[in-house]
């Protein structure tokens, strides 16, 4: 079989990977008829190739703020940009990862069809959507995050673990330009915790994806982001804008006993916390 090359104009993610909110805030009317804040009005720049981590108390807006990138909610003030146009949909060079896994996959299809399910809809019209192009890709997927062999199984003969990354490689498949994240592996154990973020690093890294992710571990965003933007309580908008400036490639050991880690958790951990 020849392998599968998908051009640039068949490519999901043509342009830089470029997120900007201008001025963007979501607010949402109760049953009652009162106005609740979800975020405030937030100006937050995401440069091509970069990787953002969001995190905040809970109800701060930070799924929110995920969801208005991904064009699943509508701003109710202000814009979001992806690569310099205004979305009102999905994009289709964005990707989303939600935090339960387990309704995400489709529990009566095989783990190498929940991978080809995203393909054929990515590619829908060209000729990457052929049933042996959809396979060729999702069986490559699964090899980048380590899953092969097991196309044939079920979700559910599947760890937690396993399961996030069938997710991810369902979305790598389609080739996004853009990942966002939301708090995708606070239901796994510690350990597949850890090599999950070392996933995620190398995907990011060899893809030269934009990765935006939520999460409320301090150590986890420090771990894995360029910059930490943390979101005052009750959806008040952004509290601080931190730059992380430890060394790469990362190491889950190495890079947490690092002073310069330890003080910038600190730091992190006063602006939630306070």
């Amino acid at each position: 079989m020849t392998p599968v090359t998908i051009t640039s104009t068949e490519r999901a993610h043509a342009l830089d990977g470029e997120i900007r909110l201008v001025g963007a805030g979501k607010s949402y009317l109760t049953a009652d008829g009162r106005t609740v804040r979800g975020l405030a009005p937030i100006d937050l720049d995401i440069e091509p190739g970069s990787f953002v981590a969001i995190i905040g108390r809970s109800g701060c807006g930070k799924s929110t703020l995920l969801r208005l990138a991904a064009g699943l909610e509508r701003s109710t003030s202000g814009v979001v940009l992806i690569d310099r146009s205004t979305i009102t949909s999905p994009p289709a060079s964005v990707r989303y990862v939600f935090q339960n896994f387990g309704d995400s996959l489709l529990p009566w299809k095989t783990v190498l069809d929940n991978v080809r399910f995203g393909v054929r809809h990515a590619f829908a019209g060209t000729r990457a959507a052929g049933r042996d192009a959809q396979r060729e890709l999702a069986t490559s997927a699964l090899a980048e995050v380590g899953l092969t062999g097991i196309g044939d199984r079920y979700p559910s003969e599947l760890s937690g673990g396993m399961q996030q990354r069938v997710a991810i490689a369902r979305a790598l498949a389609s080739h996004p330009r853009i990942l966002l994240m939301d708090e995708p592996f606070s239901a796994v154990d510690a350990l597949s915790r850890a090599n999950l973020q070392d996933l995620v690093l190398k995907l990011w890294q060899e893809h030269a994806l934009t990765v935006v992710f939520v999460t409320h571990d301090v150590e986890e965003a420090l771990y894995l982001a360029d910059r930490v933007v943390v979101l005052g309580a009750d959806g008040a908008g952004i509290l601080a804008d931190i730059t992380v400036d430890l060394p790469r490639p990362r190491a889950q050991i190495g890079t947490r006993e690092n002073p310069r880690f330890l003080e910038l958790r600190r730091a992190a951990l006063d602006l939630v916390l306070g």
